[in-house]
C-alpha cells in the first residue's frame, strides 16, 4: 500500500472532549442521558451497572463521524494513481487499526483539521511502534497555523510560553516520530511530490512547502504557495469504498471565508467555491450509491445570499433527491421565498452562528448581523418546522453583565414552536492566535491579556465568563442542548416535549433545586421517555 490516511484521533485518556456541548446536558454518574442511556437507566431502577463504559462510549461517539478532510485526501491521491486506505479515526484501544497496519503502508498521512499537536504525537508514536519503517507526513490547518506562528516567534504575544508550547514548530518538545510536515495552506500538490519521492526512494530536499526535524532544529524547504481549485479537487463518490460511507455524510462546498470577525483565526484565507455543476454531479453520485440518507454541508460559507439559496434549492428539487440536508446559513439568506424552497428541498436543520444577542458585543466582534433580521429568520424557520442550531460566545471583549442579559433576553424572545427543535450551543470566548483580537492593537484597546481559554480584559475575565455561561444555560427555556442521539418518535411534538423536559431536569440539578422538585421531574421524564417508543 502506498498510503494510509488518518483524519482523527480518540483515546480513552483524552480530556479535550466536547465539553462545550455537555457541560449543561443531563448526566448521571458522568453518563450523558441520551435516549438509549435513559431507557437503560430507568429499566435498571434509576442506576447504571456499567457507568464507566457508558461514559467512554458517549465521549468516543462524536469522534466516529466521517471526517471530510481525510476523505478528500484519500480521494485526491487515489485519483492520482496511488493505492490508499482510510482510517477515519485512530484509537489505540481499537484493534481494528491493525487490519490496515498489516497492509504495511509506505506513508501514513495525518490531517490536522481535527487533530492538534498532542493528538498527532499519540498517533505517530503508535504508528512507529508497529510500523517503524513507515514514513509519517502531517498537513492541514494546525500545521499551517504552526508555520505562521513560527514566522512570528519574536512578535509580542506570539513569544508567550503558553502559545509556543502548543504548536509544532515552536514547541520545545517536537513530535520526533513525524518525518515531514506540509506547511502550505493547501498542500495537495506537495503531498503528491512527497509520495512520489518515497515510492522511488528519492530525496525530499527539493520539494517545496516541506518541513523536517533534524534532531535539533526544524528545516524548512522553500515556500511555494499552491493554487487551489475546489472543482478540480471534487470527490468521485462512485469510487469511494462503501466501508468509508455512512448514513450521514459530510460535504464541503467552500474553503476560506470572506468575513473578518475579530475572534476568528480563519479570516485571512480567500474564499474558494465549487460550482453548482460540480456540487450536483457529486450529489447525483451519492444518490446513486443508495446508502446516504442525509448530507451535512459542513462549511460555514455555503449559503451566503438569498440568490445562492434559491439556485441551490431549485436545482435540488429538480433533481428529486430523497436524502435530507443540513447546512450553515446566514440570517440574511432566509426569506419567505428561500425558506419555502428549503422546506421543499428536504432541508432538515440550519445552523446560525449568532454569537451574541447584544448589539454592543456584535460590534466589538465585527459581526455584521442585525438582530431583527435574525429574529425574522428564526420566525420563518419556526413556522416551516425546519430545525435550527444557534450558537453564542460568552466573554468576548466588551461583554458585561448587561450584555449577557441582552443575550439571554434575545434567546428567550425568539419565536419557538412545539414542533421544531432549536438546538443551543454555548461557547466561552477563545482567544486564538492569528485572530485580529489576538494582535497588539486590539489587546491594547481592550486591556486584553492571556491566550486560549485563560484571559482577562477590561470588561470580564475567563473565570467570570464561565459563570456567565452557566447563567445563560440556566436562564433560557425553549432551546435544547444537543445530545447527538437518534430518535424514533412518530410525533415531532412529543419529541420536543421530551427534550425540553430533559433539559428542565438538567437545569434543576445544576441550579440545586430541592430534591422533591428534582424527583418529580425524573418521574415526568421517565413517562415521556417510554411514551415515545
Amino acid at each position: 500500500m502506498d498510503a494510509l490516511v488518518i483524519g482523527g484521533h480518540y483515546s480513552e485518556d483524552r480530556i479535550d472532549t466536547m465539553r462545550h456541548v455537555d457541560d449543561f446536558r443531563l448526566e448521571y454518574d458522568g453518563v450523558p442521558m441520551t435516549t438509549k442511556n435513559l431507557k437503560e437507566f430507568f429499566r435498571n431502577n434509576r442506576s447504571f451497572k456499567d457507568a464507566e463504559r457508558r461514559q467512554r462510549e458517549e465521549i468516543y461517539r462524536p469522534y466516529r463521524q466521517i471526517y471530510y478532510p481525510s476523505l478528500h485526501i484519500y480521494n485526491y491521491i487515489s485519483q492520482n494513481g496511488y493505492n490508499a486506505a482510510l482510517l477515519n479515526c485512530h484509537c489505540p484501544q481499537d484493534e481494528k487499526r491493525f487490519e490496515v497496519f498489516k497492509q504495511n503502508p509506505k506513508v501514513v498521512i495525518l490531517s490536522t483539521t481535527f487533530m492538534n499537536m498532542e493528538a498527532v504525537r499519540l498517533v505517530a508514536k503508535d504508528i512507529k511502534q508497529y510500523l517503524p519503517d513507515t514514513k509519517i507526513i502531517v498537513g492541514g490547518g494546525y500545521v499551517r497555523h504552526s508555520y505562521l506562528i513560527w514566522q512570528r516567534i519574536e512578535d509580542p504575544y506570539y513569544n508567550m510560553h503558553e502559545v509556543q508550547t502548543r504548536y509544532f514548530f515552536t514547541s520545545n518538545n517536537p513530535v520526533q516520530e513525524v518525518d515531514a510536515y506540509i506547511f502550505d495552506e493547501h498542500g495537495e500538490e506537495t503531498l503528491l511530490m512527497y509520495l512520489d519521492a518515497v515510492k522511488k526512494g528519492k530525496s525530499i530536499d527539493s520539494i517545496p512547502n516541506i518541513a523536517t526535524y533534524n534532531g535539533k532544529n526544524f528545516v524548512f524547504n522553500k515556500e511555494a504557495p499552491e493554487e487551489f481549485n475546489m472543482n478540480k479537487c471534487r470527490i468521485h463518490w462512485e469510487k469511494i469504498p462503501r466501508e468509508y460511507l455512512s448514513l450521514v455524510m459530510p460535504f464541503s462546498v467552500t474553503y476560506g471565508c470572506p468575513f473578518k470577525c475579530n475572534f476568528c483565526n480563519f479570516r485571512s484565507v480567500s474564499l474558494s467555491k465549487k460550482s453548482l455543476d460540480t456540487i450536483f454531479a457529486e450529489l447525483r453520485e451519492i444518490s446513486n450509491l443508495g446508502i446516504v440518507q442525509k448530507i451535512w454541508f459542513s462549511d460555514d460559507n455555503f449559503l451566503l445570499t438569498p440568490k445562492q439559496v434559491e439556485q441551490f434549492c431549485e436545482r435540488y428539487i429538480q433533481e428529486g433527491f430523497s436524502f435530507r440536508w443540513m447546512s450553515f446559513i446566514r440570517a440574511n439568506s432566509i426569506t419567505s421565498k428561500t425558506v419555502d424552497l428549503m422546506k421543499k428541498s428536504n432541508a432538515e436543520l440550519l445552523v446560525l452562528g449568532l454569537e451574541s444577542g447584544s448589539p454592543t458585543v456584535l460590534e466589538a466582534m465585527n459581526k455584521q448581523d442585525i438582530l431583527k433580521d435574525v429574529h425574522r429568520a428564526m420566525s420563518l424557520l419556526m413556522s416551516n418546522n425546519i430545525d435550527t442550531e444557534i450558537s453564542f460566545i460568552i466573554g468576548h471583549p466588551g461583554e458585561t453583565d448587561d450584555t449577557v442579559k441582552e443575550t439571554i433576553d434575545f434567546i428567550n424572545a425568539m419565536p419557538y414552536s412545539d414542533e421544531q427543535i432549536p438546538y443551543l450551543y454555548l461557547f466561552k470566548f477563545y482567544l486564538a492566535p492569528l485572530s485580529r483580537i489576538f494582535e497588539k492593537q486590539m489587546r491594547d484597546q481592550w486591556g486584553l491579556e492571556g491566550a486560549f481559554l485563560d484571559w482577562k480584559h477590561k470588561t470580564m475575565d475567563s473565570d467570570y465568563a464561565s459563570a456567565m455561561l452557566k447563567k445563560v444555560a440556566l436562564s433560557v427555556q425553549k432551546p435544547v442542548f444537543n445530545y447527538l442521539d437518534g430518535y424514533s418518535s412518530k410525533s415531532k411534538k412529543e419529541l420536543v416535549k421530551f427534550m425540553r423536559k430533559r433539559d428542565s431536569l438538567s437545569r434543576a440539578v445544576l441550579s440545586g433545586k430541592p430534591d422533591n422538585v428534582v424527583d418529580a421531574l425524573w418521574d415526568e421524564l421517565e413517562t415521556l421517555t417510554f411514551s415515545r417508543s
